[in-house]
Order: structure tokens, then sequence, then C-alpha cells
């Protein structure tokens, strides 16, 4: 054999060997890795504080990703994020709603309740905040907004009866943000004026509300939306006391574009068996959810469903249980990763999004519900499908606003 003979056998077998040893290493370092990393440091966070991220999301130059579900006829087809003819819809912000909660229990924050017999559309939006202004859902910035969206409409006051777009806009000019050292005193102000669009003298200005924002009178107007008022009416009033404890989620009006305008990822979820009690995870919109447009998916999905897997094997081997729990973590590690390193062409992911908790034993459980039988079901039959018609007698829903 020459010197100069390559056909050794022996360079093959180290190119075995070192190929061997590369994959091990990267088994080793994908264990390491799915073991060591919590949820928190996947996400850009730059606090865990909740005071931070309640802060936040009451700032409009931080918060730009919103969450929004809605129950519609079945097979309807949504390309807004609103109703037709809006000028607004309502959105909630997507941070708090992680770990996902089980549908039900998620509808009920931003004051819906679930309807099993309809298809549930549920969008997460990051909309471009120099081209999409989204505004903090209070009083104030209402009055604002109603100001902006009629100031060049040429409308004088006192306003003619009946004509509902002048008399709004005749109310809204009536609030005057005079600071106060009295906060009671400046919220009455407030308060006062949001009034007179409920006065049952006046009913086309709250006909204007309801159809062109979605503001129904479950609506506050403190910036956060009032838990479990989808039936909210003279048979089940609610008292001051409840409503400041059940104000929780907050609420935003966004302009009412196009799914793709507002940056938004949407799937729709047709009826199934226990439905409400599966989790509704925004990061399971942005994986499943087409821009632009809603995609049809079949069931949710998420974390929590992965972990009742792993539940369901307890009675096994502590191995076999540790081998279940290691890959689900393993999953939301990956989908996490995936979401966070996806360009949203619609926007950026704010902070309020990155403020958003950490892996725990608590996503390790199931949410407990207590929901069962206590959301009536509403059926409908307007012409669009987005907002259910009133059901007879006392249980007629007053906002299904989202």
């Amino acid at each position: 054999m020459s010197k100069h003979d390559v056909s050794t056998p022996v360079p093959a077998r180290l190119w075995v060997a070192l190929l061997l040893l590369v994959g091990v290493a990267a088994m080793a370092i994908a264990a390491l890795g799915c073991g060591a990393t919590s949820a928190s440091q996947l996400l850009p966070v730059t606090s865990t504080n909740t005071a931070s991220a309640v802060q936040a999301s009451r700032d409009m130059t931080l918060t730009h990703d919103f969450l929004r579900i809605l129950y519609v006829k079945p097979g309807t087809e949504v390309s807004m994020v609103g109703s037709p003819g809006a000028r607004r819809a309502f959105f909630t912000a997507s941070a708090f709603f992680r770990p996902p909660l089980a549908l039900a229990q998620m509808a009920e924050f931003p004051g819906l309740a679930d309807q099993p017999a309809r298809d549930l559309v549920a969008m997460r939006c990051a909309p471009d905040p120099q081209n999409v202004p989204a505004i903090l859902a209070s009083w104030p910035n209402v009055f604002a907004a109603i100001k902006t969206d009629l100031g060049s409409k040429g409308f004088s006051c006192p306003a003619p009866a009946g004509a509902g777009d002048n008399q709004a806009y005749c109310a809204a000019l009536q609030f005057t943000d005079t600071p106060s050292a009295v906060v009671p005193t400046g919220l009455a102000n407030a308060f006062a004026v949001a009034a007179t669009f409920f006065d049952p003298a006046f009913p086309e200005r709250a006909a204007w509300l309801k159809t062109n924002y979605g503001i129904y009178p479950a609506f506050s107007g403190l910036g956060l939306a009032v838990r479990g008022t989808y039936y909210l009416g003279p048979d089940q009033p609610i008292s001051v006391a409840q409503t400041l404890q059940q104000s929780v989620a907050p609420e935003y009006l966004v302009p009412n574009l196009t799914l793709a305008e507002a940056g938004c990822r949407c799937i729709a979820v047709p009826p199934y068996q226990d439905r409400e009690l599966d989790p509704l995870d925004p990061d399971f919109i942005t994986q499943a959810g087409s821009y632009g447009s809603c995609t049809r998916v079949n069931r949710l999905s998420g974390a929590v469903r992965d972990r009742r897997w792993a539940d369901q094997w307890e009675w096994a081997s502590p191995v076999r249980t540790r081998l279940a729990r290691a890959q689900a973590d393993c999953k939301i590690y990956l989908d996490r990763q995936l979401l966070y390193n996806r360009v949203w062409p619609g926007g950026t992911l704010g902070l309020l999004s990155a403020l958003s908790g950490s892996s725990s034993a608590v996503e390790r459980k199931l949410p407990k519900l207590d929901v069962a039988g206590s959301i009536p079901v509403s059926r409908s039959t307007h012409p669009t499908g987005y907002a259910p018609a009133p059901l007879p007698g006392k249980f007629a829903p007053t906002r299904p606003r989202y």
C-alpha cells in the first residue's frame, strides 16, 4: 500500500466516533436546556413585579399586546376586529391571561359568558402604536375619542332630538378634566357626564354608544372590565362594592380595522364537548392563528392540556411521571421559543407581554372550576353573528361587547 493511498479505513472510524460524540453532546445540551430553563427565562423580561406589570398595562406606550374573544354564529367569517359598522372594539391585555385559564373562567373577566353552542373567535393583536392608537377604556378617554371621531361633522349644541351622534358629541363636550385635590370629586365629575349617556329621556345616546363603541351599561369607565356582568340588568343589579371588587382585567378601545391592519392573528374554534374546560392560551393563538385572517382549528390547545396528560400518569412509576412532565416542560419551552423568535408583520410585542410571570407548580395544576350550570347559554338570530340577541325574560344579556 502506497503512503499516498487514502483508502485506509482509520479516518472513517474517526469520523463515525466524532459524529457520535457530537450527537451525544447535542442531546445532553438539549436535556439540560429543557430541565434548567424556566418560563421567565424564555421571555424578554425586564421585571416580574406584579405592580410593574399592572402599571405597564395602564401605559399605552408600553402596552402593544392585546387579546379579544367573541362568540359568533357557527360558520361566521370574521375579518374585522369589531362588529360591522362599529368605530372601535374592546380588547384586554394578553399578559393578564398567562398562564392560561379555562375558557369559561377567562370569558368572565372581560364581562362575557361562555356560549358553548357558538363558534369561539380569539384574536391576539400587536398593532403598530403609531398607526393604530389604542386607548385605555376610561370615561375621560371615551369622551376625548367621541370629540375626535365626531369633531369634523359640523355638529352644533344643543343637539336636535333623535340625533344620536350629535347628542353624544354634545354630551362629551360637557366634560372638562379639571384637576382636583379630592379624588372622589374628580371622579364624580366624570361619572356625572357618563350618566347622561344612559338617561332614559335620551335613549338615542346609549344606542349610539353601543353601536359605535360597544359600550353597554356594564361599562365602568375605570379602565378595568367588571367581571361577570354579562347579564347585568334590573333583575340582576350590582352594588358599588361589587363593581370595584370585580374590576380586575384592563380593557382598551382599539380602532375597528381589518385583522391585518390591527396586527392580529386569529383562530375560530367550533363547539365541542367540554370546550369551556380547555385553556385559552394566547401563545396558542399566535402559533395556530393566521396573520390577518381567522384559522379554523378543531380544538383549543396549550400547556395545560399537556400537563393534564402528564397528571394522568400519577399512578405509574415516579420515573414515568417525571418523564411525562419533562416532555410537557420541553414542549412549553419550544413553543415559547418559537413565539418570541417570530417576527410580527404588524408590529412588535410590547413590554406588557413580557411581564407575564414564570413557570411554577401553579402551572402544573388545572384551574379549579366552579362554573358548572352557572352560565346560561345565549342563542342569537343576529344577522351578523357578532352580537347575541336578548334572551326572553330577565336573562337578557346587556353587554355582548366582545
